[in-house]
């Protein structure tokens, strides 16, 4: 049988510095299913969604972040950030008054019949370049942008009375480190 090389080395001997470039060098993720309330009516307050940590093997790859995250309420407007360490990331650039965010849940129901039970999903990625080879931690945050007391909620709905109509979730968070 004849042995496989890459980049002319033996497998057993294969390190993420001998991957090509795009290969994926290793991948870390995180669930969430409990429920996260979200009060606060002033605006400027962020809850924590999830958090997961990635230690890059080399100073020049990137992390892909994927986040899907599962939230209820009605009249909601969510904002949700992304944070590497303590620093906000994946943000577009600011215009006028409007909110930058790196994802958004704006379900501006009408208060209709049936809303307080629906469960929004929203997912992103982003492809990070944090040049370093120390833990980095990513989190989630969320935000009530609309400025009022009505409750939001993360992997459940507004009603979350426990019926078979009534929907639950799991937030996930994938960390993808790749070789470049």
């Amino acid at each position: 049988m004849a042995l496989t090389r890459i980049n002319n080395q033996a497998l057993t001997n294969v390190t993420s510095a001998g991957l090509p470039a795009d290969s994926v060098v290793q991948v870390k993720s995180y669930t969430m299913g409990d429920k996260v309330t979200h009060p606060s009516s002033d605006g400027n307050t962020e809850n924590d969604v999830m958090s997961g940590t990635i230690t890059p093997k080399s100073s020049s790859n990137d992390i892909l972040v994927m986040v899907t995250i599962h939230s209820g309420g009605t009249d909601r407007y969510l904002t949700f950030y992304l944070y590497r360490d303590s620093t906000k990331i994946g943000l577009p650039s600011a215009r006028g008054n409007r909110t930058p965010s790196f994802m958004t849940n704006a379900s501006a129901s009408d208060g209709a019949s049936g809303d307080e039970y629906i469960l929004d999903t929203v997912s992103k990625q982003y492809l990070d370049s944090p040049a370093t080879t120390s833990q980095i931690t990513y989190k989630i945050t969320m935000n009530n942008t609309a400025n009022d007391s009505r409750a939001f909620y993360i992997n459940a709905t507004h009603d979350d009375s426990n019926n078979t109509y009534t929907s639950i979730g799991q937030c996930t968070l994938t960390l993808m480190e790749i070789a470049r």
